[in-house]
């Protein structure tokens, strides 16, 4: 199953990373994710579909796709959670299997057919996204290393001192 896959692979990550779209509010998951983050403090950003579910005054929001400084995070993060994203050509560029190469790659997607062409090492849960949040949360025991959230605050401040340098 999937969602063991999921758990183990969170049990040894060292560094990583939430992505939430449009699909949390259409799944009516916005407690569940709060619920998950809370958990686990695992840094999150959002599409811009996703900016009204996302946590943006919580500890754990980290920006938006897009924002200076989120690929960095991204392509160094060693797993990535998609929760209600399609990850379009906008959000991952075009070539889909350069798209966080490094990482374990899940996805969870009720409506698989709503996606486009996904990364090559990316491993879909079909699910409804409230339903997978409810189990997991109910079977994890796990917290995102403070060291990497604190790397992940910097990473992004220093880049977008950087884009105002350049502005």
């Amino acid at each position: 199953e999937l969602e063991t896959k999921f758990i183990a692979a969170l049990q040894e990550s060292s560094r990583p990373v939430v992505l939430v779209g449009g699909g949390i509010r259409q799944s009516g998951a916005e407690a569940k994710l709060q619920k998950f983050l809370a958990l686990t403090e695992i840094p999150v950003f959002c599409s811009l579909c996703g900016l009204d579910v996302c946590p943006t005054g919580g500890e754990a929001f980290s920006g938006v796709f897009g924002s200076p400084g989120v690929r960095e995070v991204l392509s160094d993060a060693d797993l990535v959670l998609v929760l209600g994203s399609r990850l379009s050509s906008r959000q991952i560029g075009k070539d889909t299997n350069a798209y966080v190469a490094n990482a374990k790659l899940f996805m969870v997607e009720s409506c698989p057919e709503e996606l486009g062409r996904l990364p090559a090492h990316a491993q879909l849960i079909i699910r409804d996204v409230g339903d997978f949040l409810d189990t997991i949360c109910e079977r994890i025991n796990y917290k995102s290393p403070q060291a990497w959230q604190e790397e992940t605050k910097r990473r992004l401040r220093v880049a977008a001192c950087a884009e105002r340098e350049t502005d």
